[in-house]
């Protein structure tokens, strides 16, 4: 077997409900003077959580028809409010859709049902429940984590040991936790598909173990198709063209089904590190695509004339990389100066989107452009608190539909859970998260609902959100 798993311990489950007590309805003004198929958004009502109020305002002369029209659109009428008026309020049928009194979205009626998905994600941000996995024993792992989640998988990679482990999360019973290793006979495997001669690897085996550079390292995590992606370093001599012999880091992507790796390809650093004569790494991220490629994230340490980001999209099939996407995005100057460059390579890539955990900018990998989010969102906080929040940076981000995205922002020690329109970069709403017990780094979207996250002490996984 190519792949084990070792240090197995159980979770048990307890369960700790809280919720935030932000006010939000959905005003409806109902006119019949449109046509039927202006109306036809009124449908969509019937898909809210019940916790949204409904507020239907309508023509005192309809008063006869109005159970009739919402019986036709499967609306219960004990679901709504109806306020019957002497006029109509609006030339056509509209909604609002309001939170503490501020309006977040509005429009044409017949629009309605786009905006659904928009307003239960606002709806969850703002009632929250939390579900506590205890471990048995603690995470062995430091405070310089990364982590990754397809809903039923939470994968954490430890940057300071290198090391990886998986938990399985279950929704009514017991979970584990795992450490991944990968078997010596597949590093052995790997080595010999690159052509390393054995003799030159036994040769820097002891400078490799005293300088902690002997293990396989892991860096991040992809979902695809029940499989599981794993990015690893591995630190391995080649000759230089003098005949010296050297070192250098090899990225390899794993592919898991079960306990079994069944492939493995190397990323070429050579192809990526003299991109335009300029030397470009590897993001901590990756995002495996069903068509056979992978994209990878590719950054400079250092602000120059060089643009400061890169994407590359890799051939699983034929090792290929080419390069696509932010040629002309450059870091901000002044994250040289707070001490950022580091932190500044820490990319988050899905289908669609990327994102900088130290900068507030999404970039849109299939048009090649980038959203900078950082006026957006100070604007935002000085019109609702009257102050600024800067800086702040990205834990993670969830697409709700093709116009907005979910996202979890950082300020200090506080996290906010915001919705952003990602096609005009405006904010509709944000809601600081009262998470005392959760490791606010470790945050994380669990897949299309709600968050995980682990507990300050490592001793238990926080399921986060409704389920």
């Amino acid at each position: 077997m190519r792949y084990i798993h070792i240090a197995s311990t159980s979770l048990a489950i307890l369960v700790n409900l809280t919720a935030a007590g932000s006010r939000e309805s959905l005003r409806v003004d109902l006119n019949f003077s449109d046509c039927i198929n202006c109306t036809i958004g009124m449908s969509a009502i019937a898909s809210l959580p019940v916790g949204i109020p409904v507020v239907l305002y309508v023509v005192e002369a309809n008063r006869g028809v109005i159970d009739t029209f919402l019986a036709q659109h499967e609306i219960n009428r004990k679901r709504v409010t109806l306020r019957f008026v002497k006029e109509n309020q609006t030339t056509s049928s509209t909604f609002t859709y309001t939170v503490n009194d501020k309006v977040v979205l509005n429009g044409p009626l017949k629009d309605f049902s786009g905006k659904v998905s928009v307003i239960v994600a606002i709806h969850e941000a703002q009632n929250v429940g939390t579900n506590s996995l205890n471990l048995q024993e603690s995470l062995p792992v430091s405070n310089r984590l990364s982590y990754f989640t397809d809903g039923k998988m939470f994968i954490v990679t430890d940057y300071v040991t290198g090391k990886c482990f998986q938990l399985d999360i279950g929704a009514n019973e017991p979970i584990d936790w795992t450490e991944i290793q990968i078997a010596p006979t597949l590093v052995a495997e790997m080595r010999d598909s690159l052509g390393i001669d054995p003799a030159m690897y036994e040769y820097v085996v002891p400078l490799l173990r005293n300088v902690g550079k002997f293990e396989p390292r892991f860096d991040a995590a992809s979902f695809l198709d029940g499989s599981l992606f794993l990015s690893v370093k591995l630190v391995l001599p080649y000759v230089e063209a003098t005949g010296d012999t050297a070192l250098a880091n090899y990225s390899v992507l794993l592919q898991l089904k079960g306990k079994d790796v069944i492939d493995f390809w190397f990323v070429n650093p050579e192809v990526y590190r003299k991109y335009e004569g300029h030397a470009f790494d590897a993001g901590d991220s990756f995002q495996v695509l069903g068509n056979g490629k992978v994209l990878l994230p590719l950054f400079k340490g250092k602000d120059d004339n060089a643009p400061s980001y890169l994407m590359a999209e890799a051939s699983l099939d034929s090792g290929e990389l080419r390069m696509l996407g932010f040629s002309s995005f450059r870091r901000p100057a002044y994250f040289d100066s707070l001490g950022y460059a580091h932190n500044f390579g820490q990319i988050r890539i899905n289908s669609t989107f990327a994102f900088m955990r130290s900068y507030p900018a999404l970039l849109d990998h299939r048009s090649g452009t980038a959203f900078n989010l950082k006026d957006a969102f100070e604007s935002f906080y000085m019109d609702s608190l009257g102050y600024r929040i800067f800086p702040f940076h990205f834990l993670d981000w969830r697409g709700i539909d093709n116009d907005h995205a979910a996202v979890l922002l950082g300020h200090r020690l506080e996290v906010h859970h915001a919705i952003v329109n990602t096609t005009n970069g405006r904010v509709l709403f944000t809601e600081l998260l009262n998470l005392k017990n959760a490791d606010m780094a470790s945050l994380q979207f669990n897949a299309s609902k709600g968050m995980l996250a682990l507990s300050k002490d490592r001793s238990a996984v926080l399921r986060i959100g409704a389920e």
